[in-house]
């Protein structure tokens, strides 16, 4: 295992695990799980900053507050993203107004992945840093494709990308989620909102049911339009069965995913992507490993994010060539992001892209020396 891989998704596993935070569905309000982590009140507007959580109660209390204060410089630059975001894919904010939001969150994803790189894990749930740490360079890169996206032709292939930020976008919330659900155990529950109609997410999103799915020029995956609400209870099998239908799901491996992805091979970019979303779709109609519900949710998320990985490599090969590498690097971001979600005893998957990849560089003009 290289030295960049993240522990293996495995052994720190409570059972009943449940939501923290995101699953708020507010009418006409703004989705994304950070947004609405950090905002005391679903009828603040987008201008006003969110409160800075103050630690209570138990330990684990202390740590959400703590990572919530990591993701705090997100917040309101957040939900003004998500609102300019939906403007821009109904042509009702311009391509020039759109960047500009996004060099703002890309700025505040920076400042959050530097947070929660220096937090150090809690030792009942270590695992939740790390689900953390992955949902801000998800969020990372759903800011970087929209910023590309803006530098494509409008057509087919625009409208497609648009979709792909949108399910990067809800997959990052749901991996917020996933780090929300380790903590759950060890946190004081959470108090009820006035007036606001509270369910819990869907853990694994169903793109053609949210009108999401994607389409040519890119793959469709052909899955069944089916939701998937939220489970209360789910039933369970030995992590040794787990294995065997993960195993025979015929996933596809890391290395013949990133030579694809780096030659631009469409034709196994396209069978790929069709493997991962299927793959994905059969763990979540299997039991999860004894305990575990959360590693199974988790295999299936990085999954998908696998399938976006290929669609953004599918893209890579089809934006104007200007655009190609800016497309190639969130296709092996992504893939990097899934590979480090994954568990070790469904085998190695050991990214070989450089972690420098997730890292997001300040967007702003550095000041230039004063004249002596």
């Amino acid at each position: 295992m290289s030295a960049n891989k993240r522990p293996p998704a495995r052994g720190w596993r409570s059972r009943k695990v449940q939501l923290l935070v995101a699953g708020l569905v507010i009418t006409g309000g703004v989705s994304g799980a950070v947004a609405w982590a950090l905002t005391d009140s679903p009828h603040k507007s987008a201008a006003t900053p969110a409160p800075t959580p103050t630690p209570t109660g138990t330990p684990g209390d202390q740590y959400v507050a703590a990572v919530l204060r990591d993701f705090s410089s997100m917040s309101t630059v957040l939900i003004s993203y998500l609102q300019t975001l939906r403007q821009w894919q109904t042509d009702k904010v311009d391509d020039t107004q759109m960047k500009a939001v996004c060099i703002g969150l890309l700025d505040d994803v920076a400042a959050a992945q530097q947070a929660l790189a220096a937090r150090q894990p809690f030792l009942p749930a270590p695992r939740a840093i790390y689900d953390y740490r992955a949902s801000a360079d998800l969020y990372g890169q759903a800011a970087q494709l929209t910023q590309n996206a803006t530098a494509v032709p409008r057509g087919a292939l625009r409208t497609q990308l648009q979709l792909a930020i949108s399910r990067i976008q809800t997959l990052a919330d749901r991996v917020f989620d996933q780090g929300a659900a380790e903590l759950k155990p060890f946190v004081t529950p959470d108090h009820d909102y006035d007036s606001v109609q509270i369910t819990r997410a869907d853990e694994l999103p169903s793109f053609p049911a949210s009108k999401l799915a994607a389409g040519p020029p890119l793959t469709d995956v052909g899955a069944a339009p089916t939701p998937h609400p939220y489970q209360t209870t789910r039933p369970e099998q030995s992590a040794a069965d787990w294995v065997k239908v993960a195993t025979a799901a015929h996933i596809p491996t890391d290395k013949d995913t990133e030579a694809a992805i780096d030659a631009g091979t469409v034709a196994t970019l396209r069978t790929d992507t069709i493997a991962f979303a299927g793959a994905s779709e059969k763990l979540h109609s299997t039991p999860d490993p004894t305990g575990e519900r959360t590693v199974n949710t988790r295999i299936q998320l990085a999954l998908l994010i696998d399938a976006e990985a290929t669609q953004m490599g599918q893209a890579a090969t089809l934006v104007p060539a200007a655009q190609h590498d800016n497309f190639l690097h969130v296709a092996q971001a992504l893939s990097l992001i899934a590979d480090r979600m994954w568990d070790e005893r469904l085998g190695q998957r050991d990214s070989s892209y450089p972690t420098s990849l997730l890292t997001i560089q300040s967007q702003q003009p550095s000041e230039a020396p004063s004249a002596k």
